[in-house]
C-alpha cells in the first residue's frame, strides 16, 4: 500500500482507510484511524475523500452529527462528483428536515455531473418534488433518470406518477405501460394504468385492465376497489343514458368484487363507502329491475328481515349499513354522515308511512351531524335543505337557511339555486322561484333541473314557452321530469290540433312528426325508469299509435289499464279513457272481438267517438247488425255537425 502513496498525506489517508476497513467504526478512535485521517487532512486540505472518511468517523464512531455534516459538506464542496459524499450529506439533511438545503445539494450535483453519474441525485430530487407537488419539475428529474438508465423501472414508475400529478394522463398511461413492459409482474404499474383509464373516461377499458390484475392476484385489494369504482362509473353513465338494466348489472358485479375486498380487509373505510355508493345508485331505477340483484351473503347481517335482503329497499338498507360500518371506523367523516343521511332519505320515499317518518328523522339527524363536522361544505347544507323540505319534516325555514348557506359557500352552486327555486315554487312565490332558477341557469347552463324549473313556472302561468323549455331540457340530457313534461305538451298540442277546426293556428316549434318521435323516445326512457305511472303509459301509447306502431302502442295501453285497475282508490274517468284507447288499438291490430269486449267495459259508453270506434270494430268482426245499431247510437250522441261528419 505504501507504494501507492505519492505524498505524505496520501500515506496517512490510505493507512487510515485500511484500519477503517479492517477494524470498523467501533475501533476508529482506538487504533489511530481517526488520527491518520486528521493528519491527512492537515497535510492536504483539498482531498475530498479524506473529509468523507472524517465524516464517517464523526458520525459512526463519535456520534457527532454536526461535525459529520460539516465534513460531508466539505467533501462534496471539494469534489461535486463524490457520489458517496453527496448521498451521505443528503441523507443527513433529509433526517434533520432541511429540505431546502438538500434540494440545493441535488442541484449542485446534477449540474456538475453527467446524467448517468448524477442519476441517484435526479431520482431523489424527483421524489422530493413529487412529495411537494412540484410535478413539472419532477417530470424533468425523472426524465433525466430514464435517459441515464432506460431500464430503470422505478424511474419510469415515478415519471408516470409525475405526469399523472401534472394532469397529463395520456402520457402517464404510456409511461406506466413502458414500466410494466420492464416488469410484467408489477401490479402497481398495471393498477395505475387501469385507474387512469377510468380517469380519462374509459371505464370499460379500466374494468378489463383490473380483471387482468385480479387474474394475477385475486385478493389484491387496490384492484378490487379499483374495478368496483370503474363499474360504479359505468353504472352512472348507463343511468344518464337511461340504460337501467346495464346499470343494475354493473352494480351487481361491483358488489361481488367489494364483498371479496371486505373479506380480505374488513377495516377499510373506502370499501364500505363504495358498497354504500353502489347500493344507493339504484334509487332511481325501477323495482322490477332492481329485484334481480343478488347481494353476496357476507354483506348481509345474520338475522335480517326478508324485505331488507333484496329489491330496492333491501339495497338501500345495505347502503345505510355500509355507511354506518364506515362511520365506526371513521366517526368524524362528515362525508359519510352526509351519505348516510341521503340513504335514509331515499329509504323514506319507498317505506310505509310509519317507517318513512323514522327514516326521515334519522336522515335529518345524520345530516345535522354532517354540517356540524363540515360546516364549510356546500353539499352538506344542500342535502340538509332537501330533507328539511320534505312534507313530513316541513321545516321550510331550515330548508331556506340551508340552501342559502350552501349558496354563500359556493355562489355558482347550480344545484342549491335550483333547490331554492323549488322551495319558493312550493311556497307559491313564482317570482323568487324564477330568479333562483335563472341564477342556477347562469351558474351552469347545462344543468337540466334549472330549465325544468323555468318550464314548470311557465306552465303554471299558462305561458306557451313551457313547451320550448321542456324541449330544450330534453336536448341537454336525460331527466325524468323533462321527458314526461315535454311528452305531455306534445300530446296536448296534438290533441288541440286533432279537434281544432283551424289546425293552422296550432303552434308547434318543430314538425309534428319530429315532435312525436322525440316525445316517444322521451317516454320510452321515462317508462323504463318509472314503470308505475299510468298517465305516462297512456301518453306513450298515444304517441306510438300516431306513428303507426300499433303493436307497441297496444302494450303501452295494456300496461296503463293494468296500473289503473290495480289501484286501491279507483279512478273511473281515467280508466274509461285507458280502456277506450286500448280497445281502439286492439281493433287496429286486428283483434276486433277483444276490442268489442273492452268497449263494453266502458261505463258509461257515452262518447260518440268511442261508440263510433265500437261500431267499426263490430263491423270488422262481421257483426253487422250490432255495428249498424252502434253507428246510429253514435249519431244520436254527436252534439255537433262536425262530430257527425267525422
Amino acid at each position: 500500500s505504501l507504494s501507492l502513496c505519492n505524498s505524505e498525506s496520501s500515506y496517512f489517508f490510505i493507512l487510515g482507510k485500511i484500519l477503517w476497513l479492517l477494524d470498523g467504526p467501533s475501533e476508529a478512535g482506538k487504533n489511530g484511524c481517526f488520527t491518520h485521517f486528521l493528519q491527512a487532512a492537515k497535510l492536504d486540505p483539498y482531498n475530498s475523500d479524506t473529509f468523507l472518511y472524517l465524516g464517517h468517523c464523526y458520525l459512526e464512531t463519535f456520534r457527532d452529527r454536526n461535525k459529520s455534516r460539516r465534513c460531508y459538506f466539505k467533501s462534496l464542496d471539494l469534489d461535486p462528483t463524490n457520489v458517496e459524499a453527496g448521498k451521505r450529506l443528503s441523507d443527513f439533511c433529509e433526517l434533520t428536515g432541511k429540505r431546502d438545503e438538500v434540494i440545493e445539494i441535488y442541484k449542485k450535483i446534477t449540474s456538475s455531473n453527467s446524467p448517468k453519474q448524477a442519476q441517484w441525485a435526479w431520482f431523489r430530487m424527483g421524489v422530493h418534488q413529487l412529495e411537494t407537488n412540484q410535478f413539472n419539475e419532477a417530470v424533468v428529474s425523472f426524465q433525466s433518470v430514464t435517459k441515464a438508465d432506460p431500464e430503470n423501472k422505478e424511474g419510469w414508475e415515478r415519471l408516470g406518477d409525475a405526469y399523472e400529478g401534472r394532469g397529463a394522463y395520456a402520457a402517464a398511461i404510456k409511461v406506466f405501460t413502458k414500466a410494466s413492459q420492464l416488469d410484467e409482474s408489477c401490479l402497481y404499474c398495471l393498477y395505475r394504468i387501469a385507474s387512469l383509464r377510468r380517469t380519462v373516461g374509459e371505464p370499460r377499458e379500466s374494468v378489463a385492465q383490473f380483471r387482468e390484475i385480479l387474474r394475477m392476484s385475486s385478493s389484491y385489494v387496490p384492484a378490487l376497489k379499483g374495478i368496483s369504482e370503474s363499474l360504479l362509473v359505468e353504472a352512472r353513465e348507463a343511468l344518464s343514458a337511461a340504460f337501467s338494466g346495464k346499470a343494475v348489472d354493473c352494480v351487481e358485479k361491483a358488489l361481488n368484487y367489494l364483498s371479496t375486498g371486505v373479506s380480505v380487509q374488513h377495516d377499510l373505510v373506502s370499501l364500505w363507502k363504495l358498497i354504500g355508493d353502489c347500493c344507493a345508485t339504484v334509487n332511481s331505477i325501477s323495482e322490477s329491475l332492481v329485484e334481480k340483484v343478488q347481494v353476496p351473503s357476507n354483506l348481509l347481517p345474520k338475522h335480517c328481515p326478508s324485505n331488507e335482503t333484496s329489491g330496492k329497499f333491501g339495497l338501500l338498507c345495505l347502503a345505510s349499513r355500509a355507511y354506518a360500518t364506515a362511520l365506526k371506523l371513521f366517526p368524524t367523516g362528515a362525508f359519510l354522515w352526509n351519505d348516510l343521511g341521503i340513504s335514509f332519505y331515499c329509504q323514506s320515499k319507498i317505506a310505509n308511512e310509519v317507517d318513512s317518518s323514522k327514516f326521515l328523522h334519522s336522515a335529518l339527524q345524520a345530516l345535522l351531524k354532517a354540517v356540524r363536522l363540515g360546516d364549510e361544505n356546500s353539499e352538506y347544507w344542500n342535502s340538509l335543505g332537501i330533507v328539511s323540505m320534505h312534507p313530513m319534516n316541513n321545516d321550510l325555514a331550515l330548508a331556506q337557511h340551508s340552501f342559502i348557506k350552501s349558496i354563500q359557500l359556493q355562489p355558482t352552486n347550480a344545484v342549491a339555486w335550483m333547490n331554492l327555486g323549488v322551495l319558493y315554487l312550493f311556497c307559491g312565490d313564482k317570482e323568487l322561484a324564477h330568479e333562483a332558477f335563472k341564477k342556477g341557469q347562469a351558474s351552469d347552463p347545462d344543468y337540466i333541473p334549472a330549465w325544468i324549473g323555468q318550464a314548470l313556472i311557465a306552465e303554471g302561468i299558462g305561458d306557451d314557452d313551457a313547451m320550448d323549455l321542456f324541449r330544450h331540457s330534453t336536448e341537454l340530457g336525460v331527466h325524468s321530469e323533462s321527458q314526461i313534461g315535454y311528452a305531455y305538451w306534445v300530446c296536448l298540442t296534438l290533441a288541440a290540433e286533432s279537434w281544432s277546426e283551424e289546425p293552422a293556428e296550432i303552434r308547434l316549434n318543430e314538425a309534428s312528426d319530429r315532435a312525436v318521435l322525440r316525445a316517444s323516445d322521451c317516454l320510452a326512457r321515462y317508462t323504463a325508469l318509472v314503470s308505475d305511472n299510468p298517465c305516462a303509459c297512456n301518453m306513450y301509447g298515444v304517441l306510438l299509435e300516431r306513428q303507426g306502431l300499433f303493436g307497441e302502442s297496444e302494450k303501452a295501453y295494456r300496461k296503463c289499464v293494468e296500473l289503473l285497475t290495480s289501484k286501491t282508490v279507483k279512478d273511473p274517468t281515467n280508466l274509461n279513457i285507458a280502456l277506450a284507447n286500448h280497445a281502439r288499438c286492439l281493433s287496429l291490430i286486428g283483434r276486433h272481438l277483444e276490442s268489442v269486449a273492452l268497449y263494453n267495459r266502458l261505463s258509461p259508453l257515452s262518447d260518440p267517438h268511442d261508440v263510433a270506434f265500437l261500431a267499426l270494430a263490430l263491423f270488422k268482426a262481421n257483426r253487422l247488425k250490432e255495428s249498424f245499431e252502434a253507428f246510429e247510437n253514435a249519431l244520436e250522441l254527436a252534439s255537433s255537425q262536425s262530430d257527425k261528419s267525422t
